[in-house]
């Protein structure tokens, strides 16, 4: 989805899928939504290349999905107010994406994302997503 976007800025990737993690119930379209956004937030938060790691692991009956960057961080001023609606430090965007991917996040039941950053290191959001049980009726998204 943003290969061409890492290639520009000489950013490489990172990935790790543990195949024990690979499916969750959920909404395909709204969870792309989601990571895409992370994505390009973690582009651009690194202007001057390093790496996008993205790993999965199995968390009991849940799926974690972590999209960590080497960027600038985000102050520690700014991290209560990150997942607000029209909160953005950049000179361009709406400061929706994060809302609207921690609403999508949060409307799939046992959903989560969280965010840990330290500034002038990077910035890891977690996002946690039930895991896809043949048994209990829900469709795979992942």
């Amino acid at each position: 989805m943003v290969g061409e976007d890492c290639s520009e800025k000489n950013i490489q990737t990172d990935l790790y899928i543990d195949k024990k993690a690979r499916l969750v119930a959920g909404d395909r379209n709204k969870l792309k939504q989601v990571f895409l956004n992370l994505f390009q937030n973690s582009i651009q938060a690194m202007e001057h290349g390093r790496t996008l790691s993205i790993r999965t692991r199995r968390s009991g009956d849940n799926v974690e999905v972590s999209v960590a960057d080497e960027g600038c961080g985000i102050p520690e001023r700014d991290m209560e107010r990150v997942f607000s609606p029209f909160f953005t430090t950049k000179s361009h965007g709406t400061g929706l994406g994060l809302s609207i991917s921690k609403r999508i996040i949060e409307g799939h039941v046992g959903g989560s994302l969280t965010v840990e950053s330290k500034e002038g290191e990077g910035t890891t959001f977690k996002i946690s997503l039930p895991s896809y049980r043949r048994n209990s009726g829900n469709r795979p998204s992942l």
